[in-house]
C-alpha cells in the first residue's frame, strides 16, 4: 500500500516537492486531494515519523488515540519521555534498525490500562550530506491496539467502505496467509471506489505510483511486499504449509471451520423461523452472531402467543458460547415455551425457569428477561433474571428504561448473596413482576447485552445510547430493527438478539364485558348479552353455538367458583369468549360415567369450540373458548 502525507520530503536524486516543475502542477489535478483524502485510510493504524535523532516529527490522530497523548504533546519529544511511558514501554529500538522491523509492547492507555501493541519500523532513508538529522521524517512507525484488531478483525477501509475479515484471521505478528470470508457487495464497492482512484494518478504501477506521489512533493513509502512460490510438478516441491493447507481444503473444512458450521446451523434451528402473528401487535426479531464463530450460539429469543390475544417476548443470554451454549440455549428456549403456555405471571415462570435450568447442572447460567403484553388491558409485564431491562418508547417518541429489578441470573438460585461480578451487579433477592400501561402506538424493545457493549462502552452506557436512538425514531419496525445494531456501533465480539414489539392495541369496539352477579339469573343475562353483540357483529351465525358455551362457561363458574363473575367477548381473528371468577380450582376435563349427573359441560364445550382453556389469574382464574368467525352476511 502506499502511505501518503501533506508535507513535502526530499528524494533520492530529487528536491523537495515545493519545487517541483510547473508541468508537474499542472499534471496534480485532484489526485493529491484524494490521495490525501482516502490512501491514508487505506491503513488504519496510529502512525508516528521520527527524525535522525529518535524525536517525534509527525503524529496522527489515530496515534493520539491508541497511547493517549495528544499531537501538541508529542511532535518534537522522544517516545520514552512521552506522558505515562516508562522506559520500559519502549516502543521504537535503541539503536534504531537498519530495516524493517515489527514486534509488540505495552503501552499505558488514557485510563490506565495497559495496551497490547503490535508495532512495525520501517527506515524511510539516510539524511544526504549537509541534511539536518532532525529535518523530516528518518523512520516510519505503525502501531495497531493488539486487542481492538482480535475482537473486531483486520479491516480494510476507504472513505466509508470497510471490509472486516474475522478475528481468529489475525496470526500475530506471523507471516502467514489467510483465508477472509468477503462480502462481495462492499468487496466490489471497494474496488470500483479504488478504481475510480488511482487512474487519477494516471500510473499503472505502484512504483510510478510512489514516485508521482514525490514528485507532487508528498512523502511515500511501498510497505507491499511480494513472494513468489516455486510449484513444481509433484507435490515434493510445494511448500509443506501450502501443501497441507491444500490438503485440507481438498479434503474439506477444518476441524474449528465444521464446528462454527455446526453452531451456525444449529442456532438457526433452535431459534423461531418468524415471529407469531398476533391481533393489536406486531413483532420483529432479529439475530446476529458473534464474528468469532467460537464466541456464538449463546442468545436466543421467541415470541410466543398466550391466551386473551396476549403475547409474550424473551430474550435471553446463556453464559457460554460454541456447541453447549447453542444447546443449553435451546433446552431453556423450550423450557419458557412449555412453561409459558401454563400462563403464570412472569416472576412465576422465570423461578420455574431457575429449577429447570439448575436441574441441568451448577454450571449452566443465564439471563432472561420474560415480558407479556397484554393488547386487550394496554398493559405489559415483565420480569428479569440478570438481564438488560427493555425500553418502552411512547407514541410520541419519548423512550424511557423500564424499571425491572434485574434480579439473579437463571441457574443461579431465587436467592443469591450480593457480588461484583459484572452479570450480577444491582441483581435483586429473587424475581419481580413489574407492570406498566402501554399506549397505543407504543414500541417494546428487549435485546441482550452484544447490542450494547463495544469496544468503548459497557452495558450502562449503552443502555443509555440505546434510549438516545430511539427517541424520536420514526421508521417502520423492520426497518428500524435491521438498522438499529449499525446504529449503535455495536461491535462484532458476541452475539446480538433484538426483539421489538409494535403494540397497536385492540380497538375498544372489538370488545365487550359484562359483571355478573353470582346467582342463577345471570346465565340467561349472559346468553343474551352474547346474541345482542353477535348480531351488532355481524355474527348471527354463531349466535346457537356461542349461546351454548356461554352458558356452560357462566354455569361452571357459578357451581365451582366464587365471588362476582366477568364475562369478556372479543373479536379477534377469531371470537373469543373469557368468563372470570374469584375461584382457584381450575376445572379438568374428564370422562362422565353413564350414571354420572355432572361433567358432561366441558365435554361440549371442548367438542363445539375450536379451542379453549383455563389459566389462574391474580384473583382467581378464568375459563376460556375461541370460535372461528363464520360470518352469515
Amino acid at each position: 500500500m502506499v502511505i501518503a502525507q501533506n508535507q513535502p520530503m526530499a528524494s533520492s536524486g530529487g528536491t523537495p516537492g515545493r519545487d517541483r516543475s510547473a508541468a508537474g502542477a499542472r499534471e496534480e489535478g485532484p489526485a493529491p486531494r484524494l490521495l490525501g483524502q482516502h490512501l491514508l485510510g487505506v491503513a488504519p493504524m496510529a502512525v508516528a515519523g521520527l527524525d535522525g535523532h529518535g524525536r517525534i516529527s509527525h503524529w496522527n490522530r489515530a496515534a493520539g488515540e491508541l497511547f493517549g497523548v495528544p499531537p501538541g504533546q508529542a511532535v518534537g519529544r522522544a517516545v520514552g519521555s512521552l506522558p505515562g511511558f516508562a522506559p520500559a514501554h519502549r516502543l521504537v529500538p535503541d539503536p534504531a534498525p537498519p530495516g524493517a522491523t515489527c514486534g509488540t509492547c505495552t503501552v499505558p492507555r488514557a485510563d490506565g490500562e495497559p495496551a497490547e501493541v503490535g508495532w512495525w519500523l520501517y527506515p524511510v532513508g539516510r539524511p544526504g550530506p549537509g541534511d539536518d538529522a532532525t529535518g523530516g521524517v528518518r523512520l516510519l512507525a505503525l502501531a495497531v491496539d493488539l486487542r481492538a484488531v482480535r475482537e473486531d478483525g483486520p479491516v480494510l477501509g476507504l472513505g466509508d467502505l470497510r471490509l472486516g475479515a474475522p478475528a481468529d484471521a489475525l496470526r500475530g505478528l506471523r507471516a502467514e496467509p489467510v483465508l477472509v470470508p468477503v462480502d462481495h457487495g462492499d468487496a466490489a464497492r471497494l474496488g470500483a471506489r479504488l478504481g475510480e482512484l488511482l487512474p487519477l494518478a494516471g500510473l499503472p504501477s505502484p512504483e510510478r505510483l510512489a514516485q508521482r506521489i514525490l514528485d507532487l512533493g508528498h512523502p511515500a513509502l511501498d510497505l507491499s511486499a511480494t513472494v513468489r512460490l516455486p510449484v513444481v510438478a509433484h507435490s515434493g516441491g510445494m511448500p509443506r504449509a501450502l501443501r497441507v493447507r491444500a490438503a485440507g481444503t481438498a479434503a474439506g473444512p477444518a476441524p474449528h471451520d465444521r464446528e462454527a458450521q455446526a453452531v451456525h446451523d444449529l442456532q438457526r434451528a433452535l431459534l423461531p423461523a418468524a415471529p407469531p402473528r398476533v391481533a393489536g401487535a406486531e413483532v420483529c426479531l432479529t439475530y446476529r452472531p458473534a464474528a468469532q464463530p467460537a464466541r456464538a450460539g449463546g442468545d436466543w429469543y421467541d415470541a410466543i402467543p398466550l391466551p386473551g390475544g396476549r403475547l409474550a417476548v424473551v430474550v435471553g443470554e446463556v453464559l457460554g458460547h460454541g456447541l453447549a451454549g447453542a444447546a443449553i440455549m435451546g433446552q431453556l428456549r423450550t423450557a419458557v415455551r412449555t412453561l409459558a403456555r401454563q400462563d403464570p405471571p412472569p416472576a412465576r415462570l422465570l423461578r420455574q425457569l431457575d429449577e429447570i435450568a439448575r436441574d441441568l447442572g451448577d454450571e449452566h447460567m443465564a439471563t432472561c428477561l420474560y415480558a407479556v403484553y397484554d393488547p386487550v388491558g394496554r398493559r405489559c409485564e415483565a420480569a428479569a433474571a440478570g438481564h438488560v431491562p427493555p425500553v418502552l418508547v411512547s407514541p410520541f417518541g419519548e423512550a424511557r428504561v423500564l424499571d425491572v429489578p434485574a434480579g439473579p441470573p437463571i441457574g443461579a438460585g431465587a436467592v443469591i448473596p450480593a457480588t461484583g461480578e459484572d452479570f450480577l451487579a444491582g441483581c435483586a433477592t429473587g424475581f419481580t413482576t413489574v407492570e406498566v400501561p402501554v399506549d397505543d402506538g407504543s414500541r417494546l424493545v428487549l435485546c441482550t447485552d452484544g447490542l450494547l457493549k463495544s469496544r468503548d462502552r459497557d452495558a450502562a452506557a449503552g443502555l443509555a445510547a440505546l434510549r438516545e436512538q430511539l427517541a424520536g425514531e420514526q421508521r417502520p419496525l423492520r426497518a428500524a430493527c435491521a438498522a438499529l445494531p449499525g446504529a449503535l456501533g455495536a461491535g462484532t465480539a458476541d452475539d446480538i438478539a433484538l426483539v421489538m414489539v409494535d403494540c397497536d392495541g385492540i380497538p375498544k369496539e372489538d370488545m365487550a364485558a359484562w359483571d355478573l352477579a353470582a346467582e342463577a339469573e345471570m346465565v340467561p343475562r349472559a346468553r343474551a348479552e352474547a346474541a345482542a353483540k353477535l348480531a351488532e357483529w355481524g355474527l348471527t351465525g354463531l349466535t346457537d353455538t356461542v349461546q351454548l358455551l356461554v352458558s356452560e362457561l357462566v354455569t361452571n363458574a357459578l357451581v365451582h367458583g366464587a365471588g362476582e363473575i366477568m364475562m369478556r367477548l372479543i373479536r379477534l381473528d377469531t371470537l373469543r369468549c373469557e368468563v372470570y371468577d374469584d375461584g382457584h380450582e381450575l376445572p379438568r376435563l374428564c370422562q362422565a360415567g353413564a350414571t354420572d349427573e355432572s361433567g358432561r359441560g366441558l365435554q361440549l364445550v371442548s367438542h363445539l369450540a375450536e379451542r379453549w382453556g383455563t389459566h389462574r389469574t391474580d384473583r382467581g382464574k378464568v375459563v376460556w373458548f375461541e370460535h372461528a368467525l363464520e360470518n352469515d352476511l
